[in-house]
C-alpha cells in the first residue's frame, strides 16, 4: 500500500488543533485522550504520527477519521483527503457512514462519547421514546451533578447519528435542545451564563430556529406549534433543567405536546411529571472506571488506593468525580488534600444543594428536619423508617409527607430493604450548612439515643438460641449502634454508653 506520508502529516495537525479547542483542554490532555480512544498505551504514538516517524494502520486511521469528523468537526473534504493519502480500501463506506443524511438539530457538543454506568437508563429512555411507546414525555430526575444533562445529550446525539430517511417512522426528523441551565461547576469555580430558555416564548423561538419556521415566534400558540411539527415529522424536544423555568405555561405546553412529538426533560425534582427515571449516583465499580478514565485523559496514573478513596469520597457523583480529578490535574492536589476539603469542594456543595434545599424548606420545613435526623445515622447503613419516625416525633401524616417530599427532591433514597440513605456529599452539606434550631437538634439526639437504648434492650440480653438468631436484628443495626455510642462518647454522655451495656 502506497502512503502519502507528507500529506497525512499535513492533514492530522489541524484536526488535533480543532479537537483540543473543542474539548477546551491542553494539547497534551487531548493527545492522551485520543491515545485512549485508539487503544494505545501512550500518547507518544500520536506524537510519532505527527512527526511522521510512524503511521497508523488502516483500522487506526478509520477510527482517527471518525473522531476527527464527529468530535473535532472536520468536514467531508478533510476526511476524503486523509483517506486518499492512504488509498484506504473502505473509503467510500467510511464516508457514506460519516456523512449520512442529517436531521436539523441544535444539540451542543458532548464532552464524552461513552457514558459509564448508564446503560440501563439509556436503553429505557430510547425504548420509551419509540413510536409504539405510550409516553409523550420522559423525565430524567436526580440530584445536581448526577449526570442528567449528559445522559439527555447522549440520547439526542444517538437519534441524530442513527438517522436513516428509509426508517423515518421509527426515528426523529428534528431535535430541539432547550437548556434552562444558568450556572455550571468547573475546576475553576462556578460559572454563570445566560440560559437558552426562561419561558414558553423561548421554547417557541428554539423550535422556530431548528424547524426553520419563523412564524412560530410571532404567533406563539399551540396550534402553530402543532402545524410546524406536523410539517417536519417526528420531533424530539429536549428541555434541560426544567425546574429553573418559572413559567407554568411551559408545563402546559409539555402536557399538550402535539402528537407524534415527544419530550425528554431533565430536572432536579419533579413537579407533575409522569413515571420519571430516577438517576442515582454511580455504583463503586462504575465510579472507579470513570475516575480512571478522567485521570487518563489528564495524564494522571491513579493507584488503586486513589481510585477507591476518590470513589468513596465522591459517593459516585459524576460531577464530583470530574471536579476532583480536574483539581488534581489543574492544581496538583493530592487525594489527601481533597479528603480534607477545599474551597472548590465547598463551592460544589452550594452549587448542588442550595437551591433545592431552599425550595424544600419553603414547601415543608419538616422535610429539612428529616434530613438533619437522617445525618445522625451511619452513612452506609442509613435509617429504618421506624427509627426515623421516632426521632422526628411527627404525626403519621406529617412524617409521610416529609419523607415523600425529601424523596421527590432526590435528597434521600429509599433502598429496597426499606432503609433511607443519603449521598456522602448530601450528608456533609446537611451537617455543615443545615444545622437548624439547637434546641430541636438536642431533643432529636436525645430521642435517637433513647430509641436505640430501647432497641438494644428489646433484642439484646444474655439469652440466645444455638444459632444466634436472636441477635440478627442487632447485627443489622450494629453500624448505627456504634454511631450512637461514638456520639455519646464524643459528647461526654457516659451514662448512656454504660446503659447500652447494662441493657
Amino acid at each position: 500500500m502506497s502512503i502519502d506520508r507528507e500529506r497525512f502529516i499535513t492533514l492530522i495537525e489541524p484536526m488535533l488543533d480543532m479537537l483540543s479547542a473543542r474539548q477546551q483542554q491542553p494539547m497534551a490532555e487531548t493527545l492522551a485522550g485520543l491515545a485512549k480512544s485508539l487503544k494505545k498505551h501512550s500518547p507518544a504514538v500520536i506524537y510519532k504520527w505527527r512527526e511522521g516517524k510512524s503511521l497508523p494502520n488502516e483500522v487506526e486511521l478509520q477510527k482517527l477519521v471518525e473522531i476527527g469528523v464527529r468530535e473535532a468537526g472536520m468536514d467531508r473534504a478533510w476526511a476524503t483527503d486523509i483517506l486518499e493519502s492512504y488509498r484506504h480500501p473502505d473509503q467510500a463506506k467510511i464516508l457514506s457512514t460519516l456523512f449520512a443524511p442529517t436531521i436539523p438539530h441544535n444539540l451542543p457538543h458532548r464532552a464524552c462519547r461513552q457514558l459509564i454506568g448508564r446503560e440501563t437508563e439509556r436503553e429505557e429512555i430510547i425504548k420509551r421514546l419509540s413510536p409504539e411507546a405510550r409516553d409523550w414525555i420522559v423525565p430524567i430526575e436526580g440530584i445536581g451533578g448526577v449526570g442528567k444533562s449528559t445522559l439527555a445529550l447522549e440520547i439526542g446525539w444517538h437519534f441524530a447519528e442513527i438517522y436513516d430517511p428509509r426508517l423515518r417512522e421509527r426515528q426523529f426528523d428534528a431535535i430541539v435542545w432547550a437548556s434552562a441551565k444558568d450556572t455550571e461547576m468547573t475546576p475553576k469555580g462556578v460559572r454563570s451564563h445566560h440560559p437558552m430558555i426562561t419561558n414558553r416564548s423561548d421554547i417557541f423561538r428554539a423550535c422556530a430556529e431548528v424547524l426553520n419556521y419563523p412564524s412560530l415566534t410571532q404567533t406563539g400558540d399551540i396550534t402553530a406549534l402543532k402545524h410546524a411539527f406536523s410539517q417536519k415529522g417526528r420531533v424530539l424536544l429536549i428541555i434541560d433543567n426544567l425546574e429553573t423555568v418559572d413559567d407554568p405555561e411551559v408545563l402546559d405546553l409539555l402536557h399538550h405536546l402535539p402528537w407524534p412529538a415527544k419530550a425528554l426533560v431533565t430536572l432536579r425534582w419533579h413537579e407533575d411529571m409522569p413515571y420519571p427515571i430516577h438517576l442515582r449516583s454511580l455504583d463503586e465499580q462504575s465510579a472507579q472506571e470513570m475516575i480512571r478514565r478522567e485521570c487518563e485523559q489528564r495524564g494522571i496514573e491513579p493507584s488503586e488506593d486513589v481510585l477507591q478513596r476518590l470513589a468513596r469520597m465522591t459517593g459516585g457523583l459524576p460531577l464530583a468525580i470530574s471536579l476532583n480529578v480536574g483539581l488534581m490535574s489543574l492544581h496538583g492536589y493530592s487525594v489527601q488534600k481533597l479528603e480534607h476539603g477545599t474551597k472548590e469542594a465547598e463551592e460544589l456543595l452550594h452549587f448542588i444543594f442550595d437551591r433545592v434545599v431552599q425550595t424544600l424548606g419553603e414547601q415543608n420545613p419538616h422535610a429539612l428536619d428529616l434530613l438533619r435526623a437522617l445525618a445522625f445515622f451511619d452513612m452506609n447503613e442509613g435509617a429504618t423508617g421506624t427509627a426515623l419516625a421516632a426521632i422526628l416525633d411527627l404525626s403519621p401524616d406529617d412524617y409521610q409527607e416529609a419523607v415523600q417530599q425529601a424523596i421527590n427532591t432526590n435528597l434521600i433514597n429509599r433502598n429496597p430493604g426499606g432503609h433511607f440513605t443519603m449521598l456522602p456529599l448530601t450528608r456533609t452539606y446537611v451537617l455543615e450548612h443545615l444545622k437548624g434550631d439547637p434546641a430541636w437538634l438536642a431533643e432529636a439526639r436525645t430521642r435517637w439515643v433513647a430509641w436505640y437504648l430501647d432497641f438494644t434492650a428489646k433484642y439484646g440480653g444474655e439469652d440466645w438460641d444455638a444459632y444466634g438468631a436472636r441477635y440478627e436484628k442487632l447485627r443489622a443495626e450494629w453500624a448505627n449502634i456504634l454511631a450512637v455510642l461514638d456520639w455519646c462518647a464524643a459528647t461526654d454522655r457516659y451514662d448512656a454508653v454504660k446503659a447500652f451495656w447494662i441493657e
